[in-house]
Order: C-alpha cells, then structure tokens, then sequence
C-alpha cells in the first residue's frame, strides 16, 4: 500500500511537409521533451524474496529523468521506370535521416518511513544515448508485380557512468563503481514484393534483418550482487514472411501469412548475470478478418431497403496469431523463450452506424506462457482473456467527438508481467474519457 509510480511527460514537436512538384515530397520534424518516472517501494525487510510482501520500516525512492531532441528528415520522389505515365507503373524512391538524443540521469535514495517522499543517497549514475540512422528505399513497379529493397544504418552510442552507490548510511561505496562505453553499427536490409492476383487479391512476401541493442540496465544492472557477460553483443533477427491479402467488395477483408525468425544473441539472465543466452527461432501464421455483418444480411435478402444506409456498418473482427518459438543454442537449449504464448487472439465487433461514429468491443485472449527464458516456476504466466469497449461518438459532425472506454470490461485478475521480485498485477477495470476536436 506504500508503492506508488509517478510519471510525467512534456514533448513539443513542430514539423513541416513540403510537396516540392507532383512527384517529390519532403517531410521533416524536430523535437525535444522530458520524461520523468518517479517511484516509491517499501524494502523487502524480512519478507521473502519473490512474491513476498515488503515488512521494512524503509523504503526506496526512484528517480530517472530523460531530458531528448531529436530530428527527422525524408524525401520522396515518384518516377518512371518505362515510358507509360500512369500511376500504377510508377517507382518510388524514399531515403531519410533520423537522430535522437537522450541525457537521462538515475538517483536512488534510501527513506526513513514506508512512505518517506525523500532519503538518504544510495545510488547516482549518469546515462546518455545517441542513436543516429540512415535508410533509402525504392519501390520498382513492373506492372502486376512491385518489389521493393531498402537497407538502412543504425549506430547506437551509449554512455553509462555510475558516480555513487552505498548501502548504508556510511556512504562508503559497497562495489566498485561501474561505468561502461557501447557503440553499435548495425547495416540492416530487406526486400519486399507483392503480385496482384485480381482486382482485390495480392500475394506478398518481405525479407527484413532487424536488432536489439544492449540497454542502460544490461550494461550496468541495478541489483547489487549482479554481474554482466563481458562479451556481451547486440541481438540480431532475421524476418521471413510469405501471405495472401484480400478483399470481396465491402463484405469481407482477409490476410493470411507465416513468418519465420531467427534471433541470434537473445537477451537474458542465467543466474546473476546477464548476457546472450543464445539463439531462437519463432514460426507461426498471422490470420486476419473483418466481415460486415448487416452488409451480407443485404447481400442475402437483395432487398430494396438496404439495413446498411440505415443502420451503418456491424462488423464481427478477429485477428490471431499462432506461434511456435524454441531456443535452438545456449545454455538454456529447448526452453521457449519469455513472452511467446503458443497463441494470441484478438477478436471483437466494430459498430460504425456514422462514418465518424465508432464502437468496439473486443477481446484479447492469451495462452500461458513464461516470463523468463529459462522457464522458472516462478515466472509462469497463466492464460487470461480481457475486454475492452471503446467509442468514439460524434456530437457536432465533423467537428467534435467525445471519446471513451472501459479497459478489462469483465475485470479479469491477472498479469501479463514479472519482475524479479513477483508479479506486476494488471490493471483491474478502468475507464477514460476525452474529445477530439477537427478544424
């Protein structure tokens, strides 16, 4: 009762687009902002490690504060690959900058009380991130066939420079100081390509290599007793997808795929370090459909007064996908890895009787699953469904609209994460509101 989690976020950006003649377009933004996230936990005291609940008289203040900027700029330019100039023989070609810059100080105090507002200094590091990528793009079209290859370079610069740690009030540094330098540059391609099979059916695949980099807390973790693989290095993916997409004229939408992946140096924790835990390779289908209900009800009567001019749009919207993930080397070989349910459904109905008026209800449903790639007891994670219901109502036509919603309708107990120290519940039913106004 004594935990709480403040955040605050302020961000402005200002943007510009320029269509510079009919075939050339350029974008550009720039921004700043600072997050803080705030929080206060009582100290475990005697209770037991994992799940127990906290009975010390002190407590830990967190504050980490992200100061950025950043920019982005891109350029398009539509031309002809032969000599027609219709629109859908036409290439284009995209390339973009993009960098952000990120300051973002961490203080930990220790307080007298449960709930003390401020304490004594435990723990001061310094962090800074600097990411800058470059991508271009084209997009040849060849008639009923497009293909599309891109490559883009990421590099990632961080700085972590822990200044203070101390356990106790003799303010004695308790380890050695950490602080640590990480550089990544990472080339990056892929290539796309679709072929239309009719009017309003396609067939699509896409090949894209992507990365996750090390982060402030794999560089220099926060417990006091952990320790980090000195060979440490960025994880790196591979995407395979083949599918079919489709429509049958405003009845009924459909997109059907499967996917291959393979993940190179996954991220994770074996006893107290961390480090790469090996690789994993994921496959599955994604299965998509949206059908108008009270469309086909006409379809079928053919009658004269058609219930859609009358009523809107009913539409019954369901979205699954099927996974199979495995870690394939490594110390853990033959676990699944964390957050891979065998399957995640979304399903629901969509009620638009306005084009601007908008109700949903749907649902998410989610397999068992683990919270850590080594699979522990501790970090399972039991199967739960949620529903949501949403609206957009439309009060002065197109102009103003009040929006709302229930989150976890039905108020499902669950959680969907695990921390090192228990379970992070979800959030029971709650609600928001708020309009949206056009000019």
């Amino acid at each position: 009762p004594f935990d709480t989690l403040s955040i605050g976020r302020y961000i402005t950006t200002v943007g510009i687009e320029e269509q510079l003649d009919k075939d050339s377009l350029l974008t550009g933004k720039v921004w700043g902002g600072y997050f803080t996230r705030n929080s206060k936990r009582q100290n475990l005291g005697t209770a037991i490690a994992f799940g127990g609940k906290p009975n010390a008289t002190t407590n830990q203040i967190q504050l980490q504060e992200f100061k950025s900027v950043g920019a982005d700029l891109r350029f398009r330019q539509d031309w002809n690959l032969t000599e027609s100039d219709a629109s859908e023989d036409k290439s284009s070609f995209a390339t973009g900058l993009t960098y952000n810059g990120v300051d973002s100080p961490f203080t930990v105090e220790q307080g007298a009380g449960a709930s003390a507002e401020t304490g004594e200094l435990r723990r001061f590091i310094d962090r800074r991130t600097d990411a800058i990528a470059a991508f271009a793009e084209n997009r040849f079209n060849f008639g009923n066939l497009s293909i599309t290859p891109g490559v883009r370079l990421e590099n990632i610069s961080q700085e972590v420079d822990e200044r203070f740690n101390a356990a106790a009030s003799s303010q004695v540094p308790t380890v050695p100081l950490k602080s640590a330098t990480q550089e990544d540059f990472i080339p990056l391609t892929g290539i796309g390509a679709d072929y239309k099979l009719g009017e309003e059916t396609e067939l699509y695949a896409n090949f894209s290599q992507a990365f996750k980099p090390v982060t402030f807390g794999d560089v220099v973790p926060l417990g006091p007793t952990d320790g980090i693989s000195s060979d440490i290095a960025e994880g790196k993916v591979n995407n395979y997808e083949l599918g079919i997409r489709g429509t049958e004229s405003d009845l009924l939408s459909w997109d059907a795929s499967a996917f291959y992946i393979t993940y190179t140096n996954q991220f994770g924790r074996v006893g107290n370090v961390f480090g790469n835990t090996g690789r994993g390779r994921y496959y599955g289908l994604d299965l998509a459909s949206e059908l108008n209900l009270i469309g086909l009800l006409d379809e079928i009567s053919n009658a004269e007064n058609k219930l859609g001019k009358k009523y809107g749009i009913l539409s019954f919207y369901a979205n699954a996908s099927l996974l199979n993930a495995r870690l394939t080397e490594g110390a853990l070989y033959g676990k699944t890895p964390q957050y891979a349910p065998d399957y995640l459904i979304r399903s629901g109905f969509l009620y638009r009787p306005t084009e601007n008026t908008k109700i949903g209800f749907l649902g998410n449903l989610v397999d068992t699953h683990y919270g850590d790639d080594a699979n522990s007891t501790n970090f399972f994670i039991p199967s739960y469904k949620v529903f949501d219901l949403t609206a957009e109502l439309e009060v002065i036509k197109d102009t103003l609209s009040l929006v709302g919603g229930i989150n976890n309708i039905f108020d499902e107990n669950y959680y969907s994460r695990i921390r090192g120290n228990g379970i992070d519940p979800a959030n029971p039913r709650n609600y928001y509101t708020g309009l949206t106004y056009k000019y």
